[in-house]
C-alpha cells in the first residue's frame, strides 16, 4: 500500500486525506472502519515493525533506524518502540542479536 511504500516519508491524516479526496474525519473513520486502527496507530506500528527488521538485520545506529522508518525524532521513536515493544530498541536489538560482533568474526 501507499503507507507502507512510504513509510518513511512524512505521513499525516491531512496528506491522506487529500490523496483520498476526502476531509480528515472522513478519512479518519474510513481509515478505522476498514483497517480497524486509527491511521496514526497503523503507522506507528508499520515504523516499528519496519524499524525491528533493521534492529534485527543490521548494525546501523538505533537513531539511523529511527530516521529511516520515518519518526521525526529519537525520543519520539524511542517512546512508540517501547510503547508497542515494552521493551527499548535498543533491549529488543540485544535480545535479537545476543552477540552480533561474534557472527562478523565467524562469517554470519
Amino acid at each position: 500500500s501507499y503507507i507502507l511504500e512510504h513509510l518513511n516519508d512524512s505521513l499525516n491524516v491531512s496528506m491522506m486525506a487529500e490523496k483520498m479526496h476526502m476531509t480528515p474525519p472522513s478519512f479518519c473513520r474510513w481509515f478505522k472502519k476498514h483497517i480497524g486502527l486509527s491511521f496514526v496507530t497503523f503507522l506507528n506500528k508499520s515504523r516499528v515493525e519496519s524499524a525491528c527488521h533493521y534492529l534485527a538485520t543490521t548494525d546501523a545506529p538505533i537513531q539511523d533506524i529511527a530516521f529511516m522508518v520515518g519518526f521525526e525524532s529519537l525520543s519520539h521513536f524511542n517512546r512508540t518502540f517501547k510503547s508497542l515493544k515494552e521493551m527499548s530498541p535498543r533491549l529488543f536489538r540485544l535480545k535479537i542479536q545476543p552477540n552480533p560482533q561474534s557472527w562478523k568474526a565467524t562469517g554470519f
